[in-house]
């Protein structure tokens, strides 16, 4: 570790990542994205030795998965402290390698060599990140890993390499309109909660017909989310003005600011 960080600073910083150590309260948000049992899929299964890497744009929740998944551990009697998050982002973190940080958590907290699962937030922020999950896979069996990053991550030709084999990647979009509506809670009655659009095309005429009626007090719900987006923030945001705002502020600028400063920096390196 550097010589210039100090040790019981950095504890507290995962101390106050993981409220669950402490039976501290631990409030996420109960609606579910699909990709979360995706993700729970894939840590359950023994025989998939891989990271698992939450890959999506900014704001559609990738965040609040992982908290999620901490809750249905610890929920499930899992060791609360053998359950690590890290929002790699942290001005202390980013300075660390992670298997110093690790090796920090089992000095302080878990012991070494048990299970333990991982939640590992803006991995793209972690020194060498790419190498230091091919070591965690390859040599630390004890681990479930699962990672979060930005959309572009899973398009940079070190992850394709280094990644062949120990990595499954879950994307994470914007919510579908099914999700929308799920997370408002005003799904209209009578349809089947496990309709999927492949039965549709079988259903007759008469069938189509009242599915139609049934369906028809989500037009206006289908025109707000139009309007506001697929983004948790703005799901429940009535006032769209405000909502179309926090859209070209936090993404259609920001991304379009970022894709302008990357082309002219390809430009300048050439």
């Amino acid at each position: 570790m550097k010589e210039f960080l100090d040790r019981g600073e950095i504890v507290n910083v995962l101390t106050g990542f993981n409220p669950w150590w402490s039976e501290r309260r631990h409030e996420v948000p109960p609606f579910r994205r699909l990709a979360f049992d995706a993700c729970r899929r894939y840590l359950e299964d023994t025989s998939l030795h891989r990271a698992v890497l939450l890959s999506g744009p900014r704001r559609v929740g990738k965040t609040t998965v992982l908290q999620q998944m901490a809750q249905a551990l610890v929920h499930e009697e899992n060791d609360p402290k053998s359950i690590l998050y890290l929002s790699l982002d942290h001005p202390l973190l980013k300075l660390l390698p992670l298997r110093e940080i690790l090796s920090l958590f089992h000095e302080s907290t878990y012991p070494d060599g048990r299970p333990a699962t991982l939640l590992l937030d803006e991995i793209q922020y972690a020194p060498q990140w790419e190498t230091e999950i091919k070591l965690l896979i390859d040599h630390k069996p004890q681990y479930r890993i699962l990672a979060t990053g930005s959309a572009s991550v899973i398009h940079r030709d070190r992850l394709s390499e280094s990644g062949v084999g120990r990595w499954i990647t879950v994307p994470i979009p914007t919510l579908s309109f099914f999700e929308f509506v799920s997370m408002r809670n005003q799904q209209p009655e009578g349809i089947v909660p496990d309709l999927r659009v492949s039965r549709i095309f079988s259903f007759s005429l008469g069938d189509l017909s009242v599915l139609a009626g049934r369906m028809r007090p989500l037009q206006p719900l289908f025109q707000r989310y139009l309007l506001v987006g697929g983004f948790p923030e703005t799901a429940h945001q009535e006032n769209i003005d405000l909502c179309q705002r926090l859209l070209r502020e936090d993404v259609v600028e920001r991304v379009l600011n970022r894709t302008e400063r990357d082309f002219f920096q390809r430009c300048g390196s050439q």
